[in-house]
């Protein structure tokens, strides 16, 4: 919702307030996040920010731009 604003930039659940149920409805919730990294600018982050059935979490990947690819990091 304020993530202009925020000074953690990282997706929370609560962003999705305002787009109906889907954050309430959903059983599981992923969000794509590109942290500002200037050691790594290829990694991008999936957040978990909701598993009914196990835990939320973060798993990182490599994006490979110019093949439009993510792989494992």
């Amino acid at each position: 919702r304020n993530k202009v604003t925020r000074h953690d930039k990282t997706p929370k659940l609560s962003d999705l307030k305002g787009t109906g149920s889907i954050g309430e409805d959903a059983d599981i919730v992923l969000a794509l996040h590109s942290p500002e990294n200037e050691d790594e600018p290829d990694l991008c982050e999936v957040h978990i920010l909701k598993n009914r059935r196990f835990k939320s979490g973060i798993i990182e990947f490599d994006f490979i731009k110019d093949k439009q690819v993510f792989e494992e990091a």
